[in-house]
């Protein structure tokens, strides 16, 4: 079985809230940045979370 790892870090760059998902499936790194724009509450995390695969599997893999 394949064991897919994600991280998710959230973090302020003024004058933006920032999300970057990082995904690692069968030794491959993928990246999505997302910019909230203010402070992103609970709910705005789990979606990004739980929809952010989706938006992800469009990016290039490096």
């Amino acid at each position: 079985m394949d064991k897919v790892i994600g991280r998710l870090t959230v973090f302020f760059d003024e004058p933006f809230w920032v999300g970057v998902f990082e995904r690692i499936d069968k030794e491959k790194l993928s990246v999505c940045r997302v910019t909230f724009g203010a402070e992103p509450k609970d709910y705005d995390i789990w979606k990004l979370v739980t929809q952010g695969n989706q938006r992800q599997k469009r990016k290039n893999r490096v």
